[in-house]
């Protein structure tokens, strides 16, 4: 286990490829709604388990600055979740979308010769 996350923890730092942003932002929102759904049901199970800390918690929770905390855990949730369908789409529904496609900027009417490529006909059309 242990191997594993020192070989993921650099694979996560070393990869910039598309969807990098995605990338990261699904993981941190994963956290983040590890985070939220831990708090909902501590609190919620203290009512059942210790209703006298549920009402300090509550008033925990009407502090500002942990309302804006719960608004962000809350996108958190919605980003994960739509983000997971996303990639469950293209996973089950349409795989050909993981395929590369090709990057050449190359017209077919130049060849990849030094000579042709010098010349200003294909520099203009390239």
């Amino acid at each position: 286990m242990r191997d594993n996350v020192k070989m993921t923890l650099p694979g996560y730092a070393k990869y910039k490829g598309k969807g990098y942003n995605a990338f990261i932002l699904h993981r941190i929102s994963g956290l983040g709604t590890i985070v939220f759904l831990t708090l909902h049901i501590t609190t919620t199970a203290t009512v059942f388990f210790a209703p006298q800390w549920f009402d300090v918690l509550v008033e925990i929770f009407r502090n500002p600055i942990i309302m804006i905390a719960e608004i962000i855990l809350a996108f958190f949730v919605i980003y994960h979740g739509v983000n997971g369908l996303r990639i469950a789409y293209i996973d089950l529904i349409r795989p050909d979308l993981w395929k590369k496609k090709p990057t050449s900027k190359l017209k077919s009417s130049c060849s990849l010769s030094p000579s042709r490529m010098a010349s200003t006909d294909c520099a203009r059309s390239c």
